[in-house]
């Protein structure tokens, strides 16, 4: 099974939206969980497709975010935001 993928979240730093772009084709089910520093999730979404493009309202406290792209077995990629 050929096992490819991104992970790109722009802009960053963010203001008020980040764009979240991924494709990762062979992985399964995958889902998006963003944490803030102290490990406290303030995001998680269970992804339909394989690729898509994510525009997200980031509502949240200023601060470094860290965003992980997972599926059942293991983290496919790890990005660090910050948030203005």
């Amino acid at each position: 099974m050929n096992m490819t993928g991104s992970f790109i979240i722009y802009p960053n730093p963010v203001k008020d939206f980040a764009n979240i772009q991924y494709e990762m084709e062979g992985y399964g089910k995958l889902f998006l969980s963003i944490s803030d520093l102290m490990g406290r999730e303030v995001y998680h979404k269970t992804l339909d497709n394989t690729h898509d493009n994510i525009k997200l309202e980031m509502d949240w406290a200023s601060g470094i975010y860290i965003a992980r792209l997972f599926n059942a077995e293991q983290i496919l990629a790890i990005e660090k935001l910050a948030l203005q």
